[in-house]
């Protein structure tokens, strides 16, 4: 196929990621992932990195084999710049049908959502890096697989697993350099402490969309939602590696947060005891400020890829 939105530098970067979106993937024109990535682009996933436009390909072609309806229905697109030189951040909802067989098994047949963001650098109109959260894990429960045995056979590679240690080693590298607003609440919600008292950086309000099945609401809610993650690691430290804002809702903020954490495996997590294991978790948010604190969020890491580090 050919490209057929004629996508150029002269328009918007968020016209352009719902538009390349939607032919890739609602129109099926898997093939003009050729067009709109770089050939060599690097795609980082909490697994592994996944590299060229060509290996994009390859896998969009297995995900629709295995849920041939899937659709990416747009929830928020942040940005900042423009299609010649520019970031975005694309937080998606899809339903679909586990119908083919996948690495994961044979076809459920069951009817499942996941959420995703997408994190892009793109630059003279095609994207050159990408970052990808998914939550593996909300999915394997929805199709009834169990979640350690799964982790087991998803287990990083040599080449995945050399990578992860870099990233530990840089969050590690990193410790104690960053002091802003982001870096702050994420420090209060993954340790407890922060700099500022939680009054300041969260509404009384606020909701933690967990998945596309779970949310919780109120301040002392969100922060204790948590408590799994929390006592399950320590020696935590934090590396905000991307922050884009734009305006939202007349005096609010809508943020795109990527984040880094590097942490040791000392209590049980989602059925695995402590292992006493380095591990390392990049996760992307996307939250909504009103008068400057926090008031909405959803948070999304491959709690998946997480578990397969510590089996």
């Amino acid at each position: 196929m050919t490209r057929t939105a004629g996508y150029g530098t002269e328009h918007e970067l968020v016209d352009y990621i719902h538009g390349i979106t939607y032919e890739i993937w609602e129109q099926r024109g898997v093939e003009l992932i050729g067009d709109y990535y770089g050939a060599q682009m690097p795609l980082y996933t909490l697994g592994g990195v996944i590299r060229g436009a060509q290996a994009v390909i390859d896998n969009t072609w297995a995900t629709l084999a295995a849920y041939p309806d899937r659709r990416l229905l747009a929830e928020a697109v942040i940005t900042s710049g423009t299609v010649s030189a520019g970031f975005s951040s694309h937080r998606i909802f899809s339903p679909m049908t586990n119908l083919g067989a996948s690495n994961w098994g044979p076809a459920t047949g069951r009817q499942v959502t996941v959420r995703t963001i997408a994190d892009c650098r793109v630059e003279d109109g095609r994207i050159v890096e990408e970052w990808l959260a998914r939550d593996n894990a909300e999915l394997a429960s929805q199709l009834g697989l169990a979640l350690p045995t799964l982790a087991r056979s998803q287990r990083p590679d040599a080449d995945a697993r050399a990578w992860q240690q870099t990233q530990i080693a840089r969050v590690r590298s990193e410790a104690g350099a960053q002091t802003d607003f982001c870096h702050d609440v994420l420090r209060l919600y993954w340790t407890g402490r922060s700099d500022a008292d939680r009054e300041v950086l969260i509404t009384p309000y606020a909701v933690r969309h967990l998945d596309t099945q779970h949310s919780v609401s109120g301040r002392e809610a969100v922060i204790e939602s948590y408590r799994e993650e929390v006592a399950a690691f320590s020696d935590v430290v934090i590396a905000v590696d991307q922050v884009t804002r734009q305006r939202w809702a007349g005096s609010g903020e809508e943020y795109a947060v990527r984040y880094s954490l590097a942490a040791t495996h000392t209590g049980t997590y989602l059925g695995i005891a402590a292992t006493q294991r380095p591990v390392y978790v990049m996760g992307i948010a996307h939250w909504r400020l009103v008068a400057g604190r926090l008031a909405t969020q959803w948070d999304v890491v491959d709690r998946l890829a997480l578990l397969a580090q510590l089996v």
